[in-house]
């Protein structure tokens, strides 16, 4: 097969029309002025040998003159074109594909002669089974190289060569949907690696809310203040919501967004993440820079990076007491530099280190470790997170990874990533203040009672009028009767009978300028982006503190029309 990338340029002799066999029947006109005509350079008139090498190619071949009239096409190439080889001369590419298609084709060639540069890219077609093809085009510009018209280096015709690709393209498709999908168990590996840490994290986040529960009665029946007990309570539950939130993060399965991170927001939260996940035996060290540490990434990928190499960290320093240690730090990576660590390149990075006191690894494993399926775990030890899915996204993002270990002595890795000019992150308002409404109607739907309940309370207490149903399809038809009578609809997504989706469009299918807000749990089915382009306004995601609420709302009755989004806190 010919690589992709290879550049053919044909030079064909110029000869005299009356030896054309495309131009017999010019031959009594003997007044013309002969024209240059395609001929093989080098092989005498009439010889077979070059015209029969191309025929036994397995490549669709075909050389086309200036005015994109087909010389020659070789048997393959008319197989493909469904003509008989000696019908092929004088035909052009309208007689065989639609008009639309033949146009291009006669762009490309005119664009290839003019010049006088190959052209190389990759088509998709059907076959006449209705099949998917997919074929690597290759078009080279045609010299005349008479004497007197060397110099001008002109076009006279265009080679065409074309493969089919279809097989390496479907094993390259599959090949990314196998490594997104090792990615992703690599994902719940690390989870359960950590689940006995997480597990435990939980009960003392409920041990601190039944704890504190207790002791505000007691203060209640005392006739006592029990304010600081429901501080510690609502910390708590905080806690567990942060908690929830980034293993949702972390085991969601969505293509990468890539963008401006500020890589020490990212590290922070994932330090939380590991101070619940880890043993007690294993202690954290960490130093994160002051100043901004920008890239462009997308944050699940920056997570998973550093989740990953932490689990492997984990795992290398069972059963003993260890120091897991985390650095970010900015680093101007010279020519030199670059040359040592293969896949960098000469410019500012961010340097993500992970370094554990662990058992270590020899050279030997070193060298096989960024194998698909090579594991350094015993049998029984599960099959460990090999770094061939880090090494892809890290190489992905411009990057490049290094790894300094020895047997018994613990293991180093760094992640080298560009760094992205400094620009402002947007961040949030740490002390928002509760803004009120002024009586509006809130058609509220929840098939949890004690949710409809609480939002009742809280919207309320915001100066909100809440009409709330557990049935989703009751609530339904109130609204229907009179739909003028609600300002807003604000509902669960995981409902019976009838969800919050389905909901959503039924309600903005009666009145389409109506402000609706989906707050859902957790959701596999429906991602933020798409349940805000079916024109919902607002994705929140539980739990949904008081200001939280209050914020949204006063943005949407503010605004009047705010643009959809999706928000977290």
């Amino acid at each position: 097969m010919l690589p992709s990338s290879i550049n053919i340029t044909f030079v064909f002799l110029s000869v005299s029309e009356t030896n054309c066999p495309m131009n017999k029947q010019k031959r009594a006109n003997k007044t013309q002025t002969p024209q240059p005509v395609l001929q093989p350079a080098g092989i005498p008139q009439g010889d077979t040998q070059f015209f029969s090498l191309m025929q036994s190619l397995p490549f669709n071949i075909s050389v086309k003159d200036a005015e994109g009239r087909f010389i020659f096409a070789n048997t393959s190439c008319c197989q493909m074109l469904n003509c008989a080889n000696e019908m092929i001369p004088g035909k052009r590419d309208a007689d065989f594909f639609p008009e639309e298609k033949a146009a291009k084709y006669r762009l490309e060639d005119q664009q290839v002669m003019d010049s006088l540069e190959p052209l190389s890219y990759e088509e998709e077609d059907l076959s006449p089974q209705g099949d998917r093809i997919v074929r690597q085009v290759l078009k080279s510009p045609l010299y005349d190289i008479q004497p007197t018209a060397f110099e001008k280096r002109a076009a006279i015709g265009v080679l065409g060569v074309s493969w089919d690709i279809t097989r390496q393209r479907v094993a390259e498709e599959e090949r990314k949907i196998l490594e997104k999908q090792l990615a992703q168990v690599q994902k719940l590996e690390a989870l359960g690696i950590f689940a006995g840490g997480i597990a435990h994290d939980f009960n003392n986040v409920l041990f601190l809310i039944g704890g504190y529960t207790d002791l505000a009665l007691n203060d209640l029946k005392n006739n006592l203040n029990p304010t600081s007990k429901l501080e510690k309570i609502k910390e708590a539950s905080q806690r567990a919501s942060n908690l929830v939130r980034q293993i949702q993060s972390f085991a969601r399965q969505t293509s990468p967004e890539r963008k401006l991170l500020d890589m020490r927001i990212v590290v922070k939260e994932a330090i939380k993440l590991l101070r619940s996940a880890l043993p007690s035996t294993i202690s954290i060290k960490y130093q994160i820079p002051s100043q901004a540490s920008l890239v462009i990434a997308d944050p699940s990928e920056v997570h998973q990076i550093l989740m990953n190499l932490c689990a492997n960290a984990n795992q290398a320093m069972a059963g003993q007491n260890g120091t897991l240690t985390i650095s970010l730090e900015h680093l101007e990576v010279d020519s030199f530099f670059a040359q040592s660590r293969p896949g960098l390149q000469p410019g500012p990075h961010l340097v993500l280190t992970v370094s554990d006191t662990g058992r270590g690894m020899s050279r030997e494993v070193q060298t096989k470790i960024f194998g698909p399926i090579f594991s350094t775990n015993r049998q029984g030890e599960g099959a460990g997170l090999g770094l061939s899915v880090l090494h892809g996204i890290v190489s992905d993002m411009g990057g490049a990874i290094a790894i300094m270990s020895e047997a018994g002595h613990g293991s180093t890795f760094q992640i080298f990533l560009p760094h992205a000019p400094n620009e402002d992150v947007p961040g949030g308002d740490k002390n928002p203040t509760l803004t009120r409404g002024n009586g509006q109607h809130i058609l509220v739907i929840d098939d949890e009672s004690e949710i409809l309940e609480m939002l009742t309370i809280l919207l309320e207490d915001l100066n909100y009028q809440a009409i709330t149903y557990v049935n989703p399809q009751e609530a339904l038809k109130h609204f229907n009767e009179d739909p003028a009578a609600y300002d807003l609809v604000l509902t669960d997504l995981t409902m019976p009978i009838m969800n919050g989706m389905e909901l959503s469009q039924a309600v903005l299918n009666i009145r389409p300028d109506i402000p609706v807000i989906l707050c859902t749990g957790f959701s596999q089915n429906v991602e933020p982006e798409d349940a805000l382009q079916t024109g919902i306004r607002v994705y929140l995601t539980k739990p949904v503190l008081q200001a939280q609420l209050s914020a949204t709302l006063s943005s949407i009755f503010n605004a009047g029309s705010i643009k959809a989004e999706t928000r977290e806190d």
